[in-house]
């Protein structure tokens, strides 16, 4: 009996073993890494299209000579990500990122995104921030030019879904506004019917990687080129 509950035990850490290596195969297939292949771990914005999405950041950091595994995850899960070394750095993030996070970061010099941060209202009075009173703004969780603009402003409504979830609860009635930025509302449908856009504070971001892996940053400069090239080319067809 002994025997064969030994014999059981061993099946099924044999069976673990051989589902975690099978998972990790299929995480280096699907990145289009090699086994033997060192890979930064970039953290992404969850809101993304096939054309300009994960995959087409994926290659164009291989033609730049890099490895990299795109983990897609919101703007709050990557200040955490990036302090507990889950990810090796981040596409896109604030100046404000590495005092975020509180470890040594090295920022790229290349802006990768440069659009307006805007306040989404339906058409009528509000014409400013200022002209709020009580309504209900939504932000994205873990936005920090958001929550630097809504400082004591009594209700806030952070949404950890980020812009999908703030415009399904603006179409449902259940937000009178929202920040965001023009980049991500336009990859979310745009403007809901009725509602119009202010623009509220200009945003650049960065790429950002943990200080460890600085040597990388010339390769991810010229894999962010490629990339912010196809950026501007589908947002031109999209506008």
């Amino acid at each position: 009996m002994a025997r064969d509950l030994n014999f059981r035990v061993f099946r099924a850490c044999l069976f673990a073993i051989c589902v975690g290596l099978a998972g990790l195969s299929s995480l280096l297939v699907s990145s289009g890494a090699r086994a033997d292949e060192f890979c930064l771990r970039m953290a992404m914005p969850e809101v993304t299209r096939d054309a300009v999405g994960v995959e087409a950041y994926r290659r164009a950091m291989a033609d730049a000579g890099l490895c990299i595994i795109p983990v897609s995850m919101p703007n709050a899960r990557s200040v955490v990500a990036m302090r507990n070394g889950e990810v090796d750095g981040v596409f896109a993030g604030l100046d404000d990122f590495a005092e975020q996070v509180g470890r040594p970061l090295i920022r790229g010099d290349l802006p990768v995104g440069a659009v307006s941060g805007v306040l989404v209202v339906r058409d009528g009075d509000i014409k400013s921030l200022d002209d709020l009173t009580d309504q209900a703004v939504g932000i994205w969780l873990g936005s920090s030019w958001a929550e630097k603009l809504m400082a004591g402003y009594p209700n806030v409504m952070r949404c950890p879904a980020g812009p999908e979830m703030m415009q399904e609860l603006m179409r449902a009635g259940r937000l009178d506004a929202m920040l965001i930025n023009e980049f991500s509302l336009i990859l979310t449908g745009g403007l809901p019917d009725g509602f119009v856009s202010i623009p509220v504070m200009e945003l650049e971001v960065y790429t950002w990687l943990r200080g460890e892996f600085s040597g990388y940053l010339p390769l991810i400069e010229k894999g962010n080129q490629a990339y912010v090239d196809i950026l501007k080319k589908w947002r031109k067809k999209a506008s």
